[in-house]
């Protein structure tokens, strides 16, 4: 997947779907889109699988580029191609990215991601800005790890309930600290994994790290279940198919080619339902723009940006 030449007519204005997509979010699009050709090319190297998915595989198979209202990149991988794309990426991708994970640097708001971002500051770098089509901002793929799951019922549900423990710790637990509660949490956690947990000022992280290497425990098997144990954890959802996963193909997305799963819309029924090819409202998702507060931190330090 070469870095495509982009006409600077993407980057103007548009409307889509009666979304004004700005030329600055097209700037970032292709900002996108080039870190992920860059996160292709060390995937191609270590023969590493990865597949679009959430609103980025919808808008491949629906849209043939980007949601209108979306601004971010999404794909998945496999845990063992994950744990993999981890351990070589930093030293391969070029030297302004930056492979944000619990297992490269302190946990953040998404330590059950990887972050692939393609700068560290806003716009200081007036170069690279000019090399990431004017687009000052910090911009990026996340990275979903997809476990093996267990068939056994039984298993699985044990399995879950292990996850759930210590991904509540993580997420409570400046509550649990606060309260003194923490204290008595990790006796028990350490009773249910039989090691200790290593106590101080990275003990936030090790948790998040065991909450994680229980997700991984079946990654050396191959298992019919698999699935983002968070989404099936947090949000509820069964297990995925692996079926779904077998094939791989590239379809047209915006001004290149992307990978998705062998089953796209069997994917897409898992993730937003059965009727996931109907555009329902022509809104923003999440908080937009994701750079929206990169934005007002730029304009603080230095003033409005040469094109506005």
């Amino acid at each position: 997947m070469e870095i495509p030449d982009i006409d600077a007519s993407f980057f103007r204005e548009e409307e889509r779907l009666g979304f004004t997509v700005s030329s600055m979010m097209k700037r970032a699009w292709a900002c996108h889109m080039r870190t992920l050709c860059e996160v292709d090319k060390v995937c191609e190297r270590h023969g590493l699988k990865y597949y679009m998915d959430y609103g980025s595989l919808l808008g491949a198979v629906r849209h043939g580029g980007f949601i209108p209202w979306d601004d971010d990149l999404d794909i998945s991988m496999m845990r063992k191609d994950y744990m993999e794309f981890i351990k070589y990426a930093p030293s391969e991708l070029p030297a302004s990215y930056l492979v944000s994970s619990l297992y490269r640097d302190e946990v953040t708001y998404q330590p059950f991601i990887c972050g692939v971002l393609n700068r560290r500051e806003v716009d200081v770098d007036k170069e690279l800005t000019r090399e990431f089509y004017g687009c000052p901002y910090i911009c990026g793929i996340d990275i979903f790890p997809i476990d093996n799951i267990p068939e056994d019922p039984d298993v699985f549900n044990a399995f879950k309930e292990l996850y759930m423990v210590f991904y509540d710790a993580f997420m409570r637990f400046d509550e649990l600290t606060a309260t003194g509660e923490m204290d008595e949490y990790i006796p028990r956690m350490e009773e249910l994994i039989g090691f200790p947990i290593e106590r101080g000022e990275g003990l936030r992280k090790n948790i998040a790290s065991i909450a994680d290497g229980i997700s991984s425990m079946y990654m050396d098997e191959e298992t019919p279940l698999i699935g983002n144990m968070r989404e099936i954890v947090i949000d509820g959802k069964p297990a995925r198919s692996a079926q779904w996963y077998e094939r791989n193909f590239t379809v047209p997305f915006e001004m290149t080619n992307v990978r998705i799963p062998g089953e796209p819309y069997e994917v897409l029924k898992y993730v937003y339902g059965p009727e996931f090819g109907k555009v329902v409202k022509a809104s923003a998702m999440h908080d937009y723009p994701f750079y929206k507060k990169q934005e007002e931190a730029r304009f603080r330090v230095f003033g409005p940006l040469e094109t506005e």
